[in-house]
């Protein structure tokens, strides 16, 4: 029995007192507590079959609780190493681990970002400050970080963006049916021959290069002491290396889905703190790609309403560039 079977079926309650609720996510199962969120990465996740690995899903773990750590130390508390001895799982040194957990201080999750724009109780305020955060997250990640990910630099924009669009069109190849992959195809086509007309791609130096946080609005709060991130670990190691507008880009998506076009406008000028932003459509590339992404990741989770609204998005996208 793993460590997330012995979870749900209660046998390691030791492990995880008081849950009173889970929610189970692409990579992992959240068990949340009255004060506590414990988080379990699972095995067996198409396209994530790292994480089978021993040694590897070891790495990952301290590798996603050092980030976390990095930018939230006042909910990511503790990595737990985990021993199974006789069918039954105990704490244990690191050295001794058979897998792992990470213990989170639980926080209100109705401040979470996606839900305060799908509930409209999003301000320009809110914008602003989510912006400021990134600025400021990002540039301490990369201080800690980037030196890690030299070998992804080296490569350069153009090869590191043209690996990302490799790895979208693979994730989306292990979505279940109701992606359908002719659409799939026909949206990646799109993707690929605006990246290969622009010449954008190659005029980004490394000094432009910075850090990936997995910043989807699922992954922001809004809380009375600030702004705070969780989750900020990308499960790909390629993808934690991206020119600086990206990571806006990337949040842009979720804000001009969830809560219109000039909100995301706004999140774009507060971002840009007083520099030019890149042309237009570089945005709308990187805006739509992300979404792309989360289309595929809500048809996994079975969430189609979600779905439909970033798949619209992209879509619409497309044909205003085909018109254009």
């Amino acid at each position: 029995m793993d460590l997330i079977t012995a979870a749900q079926t209660g046998k390691a309650s030791h492990l995880f007192p008081s849950v009173q609720s889970s929610v189970d996510t692409n990579l992992s199962l959240l068990l949340f507590g009255k004060e506590r969120v414990y988080k379990i990465y699972r095995r067996g996740v198409p396209f994530f079959e790292y994480l089978d690995d021993p040694d590897l899903r070891t790495a990952f773990y301290r590798e996603d609780f050092s980030w976390n750590r990095s930018v939230s130390p006042s909910i990511y508390l503790q990595l737990c190493s985990v021993k199974k001895k006789s069918g039954q799982w105990n704490h244990c040194s690191e050295a001794e681990a058979d897998d792992f957990y990470i213990e989170m201080q639980r926080m209100d999750e109705t401040r979470n970002l996606t839900e305060m724009m799908l509930h409209g109780r999003i301000t320009a305020q809110d914008l602003k400050n989510v912006a400021q955060h990134l600025l400021r997250s990002i540039k301490k990640l990369k201080q800690e970080k980037m030196a890690s990910l030299e070998s992804w630099v080296n490569r350069g924009w153009k090869e590191i963006m043209q690996q990302r669009l490799v790895s979208l069109k693979g994730f989306g190849e292990s979505a279940p049916p109701s992606l359908e992959q002719k659409e799939h195809r026909e949206v990646m086509n799109s993707f690929q021959n605006f990246f290969a007309s622009h010449s954008y791609f190659s005029s980004i130096g490394r000094d432009a290069l910075t850090v990936h946080m997995d910043n989807p609005s699922d992954n922001i709060l809004l809380l009375e002491k600030g702004v705070a991130s969780i989750d900020v670990l990308l499960p790909k190691e390629e993808w934690r290396v991206v020119e600086h507008w990206f990571n806006v880009g990337r949040l842009g998506a979720d804000v001009s889905v969830l809560a219109g076009r000039e909100a995301a406008d706004l999140l774009y000028q507060e971002y840009a703190a007083g520099l030019p932003l890149p042309p237009k459509e570089i945005l709308d590339f990187y805006a739509g790609t992300s979404a792309w992404m989360r289309a595929i990741y809500f048809s996994i989770l079975q969430k189609p309403q979600l779905a439909a609204r970033y798949r619209q998005f992209v879509l619409q996208g497309i044909q205003m560039d085909k018109r254009g």
